[in-house]
């Protein structure tokens, strides 16, 4: 059927019928899905190129949400040039994760469970106080017991 795109002076574009702008096909899109919110949607990925400034997101109390709480790992990934490095959430371990690569649950540096525990899980032997998993160039400060095998 027939639709309707109208110049909204001052405003911009206002579209009628489906109320979505889509892009190559009906699985890519941008459509007001609620009530103040804004959905950008694909059926495959979505790429952004940004300048020096990067991506801001603004607002009284800004946050960024990754993942709908459906059984998914979810991460950051940093695209190095030679080491991909990453942080995320492994669904399988129901830990956050910090490690080298860009597949959870392999070169694992370190992770942090529900009950807030720190772990350390790379098994770097130490052969000086510069070498090992966990080098600290300060002073280490311990409040309870500390145990050494």
């Amino acid at each position: 059927s027939e639709v309707t795109l109208t110049h909204v002076h001052d405003t911009g574009l206002l579209l009628n019928s489906t109320k979505q702008l889509q892009f190559g096909d009906s699985g890519t899109y941008i459509n007001q899905s609620g009530n103040g919110v804004l959905a950008l949607v694909s059926d495959g990925s979505m790429d952004m190129t940004v300048g020096a400034a990067g991506v801001v997101i603004k607002g009284t109390t800004p946050k960024l949400t990754i993942g709908d709480a459906a059984e998914e790992d979810t991460f950051l990934i940093f695209d190095g040039h030679s080491q991909d490095y990453r942080i995320g959430l492994d669904d399988g371990t129901d830990k956050l994760e910090f490690g080298v690569g860009a597949a959870h649950g392999t070169t694992t540096a370190m992770t942090i469970d529900a009950s807030q525990q720190v772990k350390i899980v790379a098994a770097t032997e130490a052969t000086s106080s510069t070498t090992g998993a966990l080098v600290v160039t300060g002073g280490v400060g311990i409040a309870k017991d500390l145990f050494v095998d």
